[in-house]
């Protein structure tokens, strides 16, 4: 990698390789609000573009950690503005949206399903990360910030996506 031969094994690969999977699975989000009549007719075209906006940012961490692994630092980080942006964005939503009193089961519909999907594999990706800064302290704050809320906001779209769809969340009934 950049001339240097790292082992597959290195968990470098594992934090890269989590978050090229989140990615993927945001694209898959955002493919599918374009793709359904019901969802397109939902308006989720605010969704897509944030969807699009996570992207960007996830192409920024896998270079800033690749970089990271090379020795380097890259020009271009994943800064605290970012996590603040998203941050705005999930008050935002919970201004619309009930609140939360109990666990929601995923599945209310097909996209809030995809979204806590992607969700999950941001939580698996933020460990991945965490452990691999434990052993590198060049990992920027600011960067594992971001995944932390990360998938806080992927759980709000999912929620946002339900109310505009006219979804109905279920809880879990524990019997």
């Amino acid at each position: 990698m950049g001339g240097a031969k790292i082992s597959k094994d290195d968990p470098l690969f594992d934090v890269l390789g989590s978050l090229d999977e989140v990615n993927s699975l945001v694209g898959w989000c955002r493919a599918s609000i374009s793709e359904k009549r019901e969802v397109k007719s939902a308006k989720l075209t605010d969704v897509s573009e944030k969807l699009l906006e996570i992207q960007e940012t996830l192409f920024i961490a896998q270079a800033e950690i690749g970089a990271i692994g090379m020795g380097q630092r890259m020009a271009v980080q994943v800064t605290k503005a970012k996590t603040q942006e998203i941050e705005k964005e999930i008050d935002a939503i919970d201004r619309i949206l009930p609140p939360i009193k109990n666990f929601i089961i995923p599945g209310a519909s097909e996209l809030s399903a995809r979204l806590d999907i992607a969700r999950a594999a941001a939580r698996n990706a933020e460990r991945m990360l965490v452990a691999y800064a434990s052993k590198r302290t060049t990992v920027s704050p600011d960067l594992i910030q971001y995944m932390n809320r990360l998938s806080s906001i992927l759980f709000a779209l999912a929620r946002l996506v339900n109310h505009r769809l006219k979804k109905t969340e279920s809880n879990p009934r524990y019997r």
